[in-house]
């Protein structure tokens, strides 16, 4: 197999070749998107689903479907709410690491406690609810990541989750515990879905993706994919759920090749995998990665990665650049600018410039 057409079947399966239905759809696909940055996250959904815009997405916060919680590797992720629970149930055996405690573990932990009793009785907290009862009940200052400290707990303990409200305001709403599936059925379900979300993929991929330890997947992962498609891609072997006729793979392989496709920051592109090699080469993989951890959002040509984009709005308005890493054709130009054309309508905004520069 080609690396252009291990290409397309992976990124037919994240649902980037063709559009996704509706937004549930493409949030169902990939188990959430990556939300560090909620814009980013949100512009991500609205390329995969065309036919959606910015208004769609809020009113699925106000019908609260879509949380922003702390979910898999322990990063805040946009996903639904049911998806939220089964990777909740999934890693009920993980535990936050010490430094997440900033020095203050029987604290947090006593803090995390005293709200997830409150939530009892208050299910539906705003943020400044949230923020006066822990000042309260705290002996120390709670701004700041201290705050965010106690309520990753709550989370991570499947007692709450986060409503988005704004860029960084929020609603909590209390869940209960009793709701969670038992750790080895979620992990086997989440199994099933980033196999078929993300496939092909090995076991290390699931193990990085979901940030549950080898040790605990390996038993359930060998039983789950005895018999389904085995492929050695690279010297990795992999699997999928999937099997693809040669026609099937000429036929993706062919619109990867003639469809541009833009990514958001921190797409599952390159967040689900190990090896990123499949995607683009090494060196352009740093292109990607900033000095101080941000994923760039990238741009793919003839089914290449071919340089990076970054945007700017400024009232009803919103302008684009295009940094590639060599020339692009007026023709590709075009493409891209189409795509970019969607985004603008996504946000409900025009699109008043889109400028193309070659970095070195």
């Amino acid at each position: 197999m080609s690396p252009l057409e291990f290409r397309a079947l992976r990124l037919n399966a994240l649902g980037m070749l063709a559009p996704q239905a509706s937004l549930e759809h493409a949030l169902t696909t990939t188990v959430g998107v990556q939300a560090q940055q909620l814009r980013q996250a949100e512009i991500g959904l609205g390329l995969r689903v065309p036919a959606s815009n910015n208004d769609d997405v809020n009113a699925m916060y106000q019908e609260n479907k879509i949380v922003r919680n702390w979910g898999q590797r322990w990063t805040q992720q946009l996903m639904l709410v049911d998806d939220w629970k089964l990777v909740i149930a999934a890693r009920q055996n993980e535990h936050l690491p010490n430094n997440y405690f900033l020095g203050h573990k029987d604290l947090i932990t006593h803090l995390a406690a005293l709200l997830e009793d409150y939530l009892a009785t208050n299910p539906i907290l705003s943020q400044t609810e949230v923020e006066a009862f822990l000042s309260r009940e705290s002996p120390v200052s709670i701004a700041g990541q201290f705050k965010y400290a106690v309520l990753q707990l709550v989370i991570a303990h499947g007692s709450a989750y986060f409503v988005p409200t704004g860029a960084n305001k929020f609603t909590l709403y209390a869940t209960p515990k009793t709701t969670l599936l038992a750790p080895a059925t979620a992990i086997k379900e989440l199994a099933i879905r980033f196999v078929h979300g993300f496939g092909p993929v090995s076991m290390a991929d699931f193990a990085k993706w979901s940030g549950i330890r080898p040790s605990i997947i390996r038993p359930i992962w060998e039983k789950l994919t005895i018999d389904w498609q085995h492929l050695t891609y690279n010297g990795i072997d992999l699997v999928s759920d999937t099997p693809w006729s040669t026609a099937q793979l000429q036929m993706l392989t062919e619109q990867l090749q003639t469809s541009p496709i833009l990514a958001s920051g921190f797409d599952a592109s390159m967040t689900g995998y190990v090896d990123k090699d499949w995607l683009t080469t090494p060196a352009h993989q740093s292109d990607l990665w900033s000095k101080n951890g941000i994923l760039r959002p990238y741009v793919m040509v003839d089914g290449e990665v071919a340089g990076t984009w970054t945007m700017k709005t400024a009232g009803k308005q919103v302008s684009f650049i295009i940094n590639s890493w060599q020339a692009l054709s007026a023709k590709q130009q075009a493409t891209v600018a189409s795509q970019l054309e969607k985004i603008g309508l996504f946000l409900n905004k025009s699109v008043k410039t889109i400028d193309f520069v070659i970095t070195k």
